[in-house]
């Protein structure tokens, strides 16, 4: 079995830490190095041989940050919230010319993911949405990558500005979301929380494998869900 060399880029952050976790205790992937603000990322990617690099950064800097990772010959995984479908089509487009797969990954939960792909399917049966994103305070961008990805998704069948988002920051959450979708006579609720950051570290494994088995770049993980039996 191939064992893929993965560089975690921002791995002493919260989120960092718990990605990092999840890459050493893989039998399929192996942790080559950890990028940090001093680090110039393409210097570390050639020192380790890194394969796929996880950028949990911000996204100030994702960006930038994912066409390094391309040009340097690697495939991204950018799990920094906040970078979104408008930086996708330029990504996707390099990623192409240099012949790498990748990911954007709004979200690495599997429960947010399996609310995504219901979102998809949904909207159309509904006049309007409200999206409530609920967030530690230190997070950095508002909204959250995860309530765009949902507007996006819900636009499917619901007119764009008919979807609102609404966004806290405060103390004693992690990451939560309650999208209400309303019609005529009745609403349905569909609530997300996040009880630890440990959730994270499945998600990344199914973004890596997607990587190595060289498909697509991706923006959003929950087209590898599948909900038919």
């Amino acid at each position: 079995m191939k064992i893929t060399n993965v560089l975690v880029n921002g791995g002493y952050g919260k989120l960092g830490k718990i990605l990092v976790e999840a890459i050493e205790n893989s039998d399929r992937f192996n942790l080559v190095g950890i990028g940090t603000r001093s680090t110039k990322l393409s210097t570390l990617i050639n020192s380790t041989g890194a394969e796929i690099v996880v950028d949990t950064t911000n996204a100030g800097v994702a960006f930038e940050n994912a066409k390094e990772i391309i040009n340097c010959g690697c495939s991204p995984l950018i799990a920094s919230s906040g970078v979104d479908s408008s930086c996708y089509e330029a990504l996707y487009n390099l990623s192409l010319a240099k012949n790498r797969s990748g990911v954007i990954a709004p979200n690495l939960s599997i429960t947010s993911l399996v609310s995504q792909k219901i979102y998809k399917a949904i909207g159309r049966y509904f006049d309007s949405a409200e999206v409530i994103e609920h967030h530690h305070n230190t997070k950095l961008d508002s909204p959250s990558g995860t309530a765009i990805k949902t507007k996006e998704l819900l636009s499917n069948g619901i007119d764009l500005e008919k979807i609102s988002i609404h966004s806290i920051r405060s103390n004693g959450v992690i990451a939560n979301q309650d999208v209400l979708l309303c019609s005529k006579d009745e609403t349905l609720t569909i609530s997300h929380h996040t009880m630890s950051r440990d959730c994270y570290g499945l998600g990344l494994i199914m973004a890596c494998d997607y990587i190595v088995e060289g498909n697509d770049f991706i923006y959003g993980l929950e087209s590898l869900i599948k909900l038919d039996s």
